[in-house]
């Protein structure tokens, strides 16, 4: 058994999305349709909509509702196929944001460098509570400008820190057989929030009391799972042969972090060195580079 070698923090942003040209350009209609005016106004009867974009793709139609609050925030509501899918708002600060988020916020930005690039609250359908996506660039120990993206939930904790950017709410969107996947594979889950980035749409779960990210390879209509993976539970061992073949193929290496990964061919392992400037490591049975750095 080889263990292949990672580099594990430095994945530049790809920013790769699925994408498809329009065959019908409805934008120029003044009136939305009547199904979604319906869901809208009962869905928030103190917006007001300033103006929409309404598409027609292969097999989709996107509809976006750029609109605001009744505080004044520019909010932003898309359906896709006439059913509400998410509605989000880009802030110019932390300051309206709750409290636990807002603290969270000064906690892990402490220090950075300039202004946030990137400061959204999301709600999606399927998701039970609101999500936050912050961006900002902040100096390490080893490393200068450092890009930091952090999907923070509705109680003010981290459940995704990455290192490369994430692709806009506006242009990436989920797939209809992604949470009913979810839901089958991991009963009794709790969605926290999603992300899509390097063509890869992640769902962060609450599972078991485990936390768990799980990434479906995008496509044009559906989506297909490639991978989950989360820390090692405290009732979890790593396989001991596993053990034995990097004990004896990098003596030298010692980790202080270890991943499981679930593919569809079965479970493999990332052995981590979170101490290394670039977290080197070494993976084990997993067919699919970890994708959640």
């Amino acid at each position: 058994m080889k263990g292949k070698l990672i580099v594990a923090s430095l994945i530049l942003a790809c920013g790769l999305v699925s994408s498809c040209s329009s065959d019908e350009d409805l934008s120029e209609k003044d009136v939305l349709p009547e199904v979604i005016a319906t869901d809208f106004s009962s869905r928030y009867a103190d917006y007001t909509i300033e103006n929409f974009n309404d598409y027609a793709f292969d097999n989709l139609h996107y509809t976006e509702i750029i609109c605001k609050d009744k505080p004044g925030n520019k909010r932003t509501a898309i359906y896709l196929n006439y059913k509400w899918n998410r509605t989000f708002c880009k802030y110019a600060d932390t300051e309206q944001l709750p409290g636990k988020v807002e603290k969270t916020i000064k906690q892990e930005s402490k220090g950075k460098n300039g202004d946030f690039s990137a400061i959204e609250e999301m709600e999606m359908n399927g998701i039970d509570h609101k999500f936050y996506r912050i961006e900002f660039i902040k100096d390490t120990a080893n490393l200068k400008n450092f890009y930091y993206s952090l999907i923070i939930d509705h109680e003010g904790k981290v459940i995704v820190k990455s290192h490369s950017s994430h692709a806009s709410y506006t242009i990436s969107y989920p797939r209809e057989n992604e949470i009913p996947w979810i839901k089958e594979h991991y009963e009794g889950a709790n969605i926290l929030g999603y992300v899509s980035n390097q063509g890869f749409n992640n769902y962060l779960i609450m599972h078991k009391g485990v936390l768990k990210s799980v990434y479906f390879r995008l496509s044009s209509d559906v989506s297909e799972w490639v991978q989950t993976s989360y820390n090692l539970p405290e009732d979890m061992k790593v396989p001991q042969d596993i053990l034995d073949d990097l004990h004896n193929e990098h003596p030298e290496f010692n980790f202080t972090e270890v991943k499981v990964i679930e593919e569809p061919h079965g479970i493999g392992y990332s052995l981590i060195d979170g101490n290394s400037s670039y977290r080197l490591g070494y993976n084990y049975n997993v067919q699919f580079p970890p994708i959640d750095y």
